[in-house]
């Protein structure tokens, strides 16, 4: 192979080469950060029963206030009792809006059973407010942590028209369950 062709061979190699290598050279560039010794965080919501507090049970049936022990407790039409627990609620958020509430599902099986749920706003400092229609809005004042204790009051009956073939039924008081469901803000772009 003469010179001219070892040349022109060699030559190309390194053309090949320096243009396969060509984003590994380095370009200046440099970058800084906004917002300096600034750190956001998020915050949280739950809501807890206190399962080490026995939850208090009473028969209001006739109007009057006997406690009971539900387990010893055996309904018949017209028969009302009332269950008193308190639920807390711990939230963070600087605009965190949410609605409480709770799930009283009907009866899971032919007996009837009528279950309301109402919760005691009054020593919420307004934090927590009545919708009127079962739900509740709760808004936290700023970006501090809140912990709330709010009184649930669950009301249970066998109505008075309860049918005969309902007899020797039962209802799962797990299916009662407490919500606090964030509300998202309206998109304002």
């Amino acid at each position: 192979m003469n010179k001219l062709i070892k040349g022109a061979v060699t030559g190309a190699a390194g053309i090949a080469l320096l243009l396969g290598g060509a984003g590994t050279f380095a370009a200046w560039n440099t970058d800084a950060s906004i917002a300096k010794d600034t750190t956001i965080s998020d915050g949280h919501l739950s809501v807890d029963v206190d399962k080490t507090v026995k939850p208090e049970w009473d028969d209001v049936t006739y109007g009057g206030t006997t406690s009971i022990d539900p387990s010893q407790f055996v309904f018949v039409p017209g028969d009302h009792l009332r269950l008193k627990e308190d639920v807390t609620i711990s939230a963070q958020g600087s605009n965190l809006t949410a609605q409480l509430s709770a799930t009283t599902p009907g009866a899971t099986d032919a007996a009837g059973f009528q279950v309301t749920a109402a919760f005691d706003t009054s020593g919420t400092a307004g934090q927590i407010v009545s919708l009127g229609d079962g739900t509740y809005s709760f808004k936290t004042q700023g970006a501090a942590a809140v912990t709330l204790t709010v009184p649930v009051t669950v009301d249970i009956t066998l109505p008075a028209n309860a049918a005969a073939t309902a007899m020797d039924e039962k209802y799962d008081l797990n299916n009662v369950t407490i919500n606090l469901e964030q509300q998202l803000p309206d998109s304002k772009s």
